[in-house]
């Protein structure tokens, strides 16, 4: 099912910032940092939020000020506690 199909009782009231019924292209421009909001459907949910979901649950305290763009949660990754995304005060960090 692609997402602009997904069916999605929560997406009236949702502020997640990356949701699976955004078109890939526009999800590709996008990031989320781990004290954002993650989507609320628990069923059919791509494996990108399940990432979300498992970084927000593990990640140290002072990790949770760098962003993941969706390219990257959309990748295989190890999380662990020491799991870090990219600092957003360094400009190279994106590129």
């Amino acid at each position: 099912m692609s997402g602009s199909q997904l069916e999605c009782q929560y997406s009236g009231d949702c502020s997640a910032p990356l949701c699976p019924k955004l078109s890939e292209d526009i999800l590709h421009r996008l990031y989320w940092f781990p004290k954002e909001a993650i989507c609320s459907l628990q069923e059919g949910v791509p494996v990108w939020v399940k990432r979300q979901r498992k970084i927000a649950k593990v990640v140290a305290p002072e990790n949770t000020g760098f962003y993941y763009p969706f390219s990257t949660l959309n990748h295989r990754m190890r999380i662990t506690d020491h799991t870090k995304g990219l600092n957003p005060d360094n400009p190279r960090a994106a590129t």
